[in-house]
């Protein structure tokens, strides 16, 4: 069996598996950054540098609404603000200017939350 023969034969089922398209590729590329980022900043979290904090499953729900947060804000980013932007660089301006947005979501979320927790 050929080497060449094998790595074509699974890059060819990767993309028929996942269809690649722009908007797939783009989801994708944004889906891994909010990922390593939030894992990064639950990393360095309270000083600890380890990865303790995926043993309590509370930690799991904050990382989840932090990456679905930096996504949210990068898809705003890249399907809003920059709509009608067509030059090169949108996925990359998407992916640093919807950091700032899904952390102003973020923000938001926890803001609203906390108000309702006060209401009761």
């Amino acid at each position: 069996m050929n080497v060449n023969f094998s790595y074509t034969f699974i890059k060819t089922q990767l993309m028929n598996l996942l269809i690649l398209n722009s908007k797939n590729i783009n989801l994708f590329i944004y889906i891994i950054s909010a990922i390593t980022l939030t894992m990064f900043l639950l990393y360095v979290d309270e000083g600890l540098n380890n990865f303790t904090w995926m043993t309590d499953p509370l930690n799991w729900v904050s990382f989840l609404i932090y990456a679905s947060g930096i996504v949210a804000g990068q898809l705003f980013f890249e399907n809003i603000l920059l709509k009608n932007y067509k030059r090169q660089g949108k996925v990359l301006m998407s992916l640093f200017g919807g950091l700032l947005t899904g952390a102003f979501f973020i923000f938001l979320f926890l803001l609203l939350f906390a108000f309702i927790i006060q209401l009761f």
